[in-house]
């Protein structure tokens, strides 16, 4: 004998107090969450990025200022060593400046292989493979920044709308409120609706396969409804575990825009530090400037020790590394304000 039987079974929840429709929206924003974690993640490389090319930029006109400082010294040398060879400076004051050309190569020296690892640097962050003969493409003079346009106040509120990371913490907190809501659901009564349909075969009857299969139809509906009454406490205990997640998704929240606005205060105050430093140094360039033009001057006549023209150039060469250095350090600055913005870009 040959039997068959084919059942087909259907189950929908009316209702559960929403748990199941809360739990769906706690998840799409939990997903949210994540992408704007990947985005946080994103941010952080470009502003990396933009920091390493910046400090290639800056160790690149490091190494043209101390090569022009080579050259400089270079030429004082070879003027004074066939002085010397006539007798018409002493010895000394050209090993002064033999000691000045010296300080000046281990400058340039250092320099190159600065600026050798922060291209390597670069390279990495950007996961590129290794090549020293990369070159870069330099900014134009329309592209460096001048005064910042904005407050610390309005960067902060910018912030709170823009940033990521802020972004990510708002939406893990209304995750976690669709969390408790999705919980509490659980304690309401669930309603169901349910329906069957049923056939069977049999080799002993005395019709076909198909006509048994048609004739033999039943079919059922109804409606179902469970109460949580006891269930061991469950779903209590799931309530105050999601509240407790709630509670730490606030306290998350808040400490990260109270940790975000000190942040920016820090980082504002570093740019208009870092500005000033800038437009002080720039009036120093001027001032050594002109101080080592006429100490050279009056060296070459010998008026002055080979003492007073070291100690005017050193003052000059150093002023012009400390200009270049502010000047990259100011743009980071307001590449840092940029960040938290959500406005990265060069």
């Amino acid at each position: 004998m040959t039997y068959a039987q084919y059942n087909l079974n259907s189950n929908l929840t009316l209702f559960n107090g929403m748990s199941l429709i809360n739990n769906i929206k706690r998840y799409s924003l939990a997903y949210q969450a994540g992408k704007m974690d990947f985005q946080q993640a994103k941010d952080l490389v470009t502003l990396n990025v933009i920091t390493a090319y910046l400090q290639v930029l800056d160790n690149e006109d490091l190494l043209k200022a101390t090569d022009i400082q080579v050259e400089q010294a270079q030429k004082q040398v070879d003027r004074l060593t066939i002085l010397n060879k006539d007798g018409a400076t002493p010895p000394a004051t050209l090993y002064d400046l033999k000691g000045t050309l010296a300080t000046s190569k281990i400058g340039a020296v250092n320099t190159k292989a600065a600026m050798g690892i922060s291209k390597i640097n670069l390279l990495q962050i950007m996961n590129v493979p290794l090549d020293k003969s990369v070159k870069l493409v330099r900014l134009s003079a329309d592209q460096l920044p001048g005064n910042y346009d904005k407050n610390a106040d309005e960067i902060y509120t910018k912030a709170l709308n823009d940033l990521a990371l802020v972004k990510a913490y708002d939406l893990r907190l209304k995750s976690a409120e669709k969390g408790v809501k999705s919980a509490k659901g659980a304690l309401w009564p669930t309603i169901t609706a349910f329906g069957s349909l049923a056939s069977n075969y049999s080799s002993t009857g005395n019709t076909g396969y198909y006509s048994q299969i048609k004739n033999n139809y039943s079919s059922g509906f109804g409606v179902g409804l469970s109460i949580p009454i006891l269930n061991y406490f469950q779903n209590r205990n799931k309530v105050a575990l999601a509240r407790i997640d709630l509670q730490t998704a606030k306290y998350n929240n808040d400490f990260t825009r109270i940790q975000l606005k000190q942040n920016i205060d820090q980082a504002y105050i570093n740019m208009t530090s870092a500005l000033e430093r800038y437009h002080l140094l720039r009036d120093q360039v001027d001032a050594y400037g002109e101080s080592y033009r006429i100490a050279e001057v009056k060296f070459n006549s010998g008026a002055i020790t080979s003492v007073d023209f070291v100690i005017a150039k050193s003052n000059f060469d150093q002023a012009n590394t400390n200009l270049i250095n502010a000047r990259y350090d100011y743009f980071i600055r307001t590449k840092i304000l940029d960040y938290y913005q959500g406005n990265l870009a060069l």
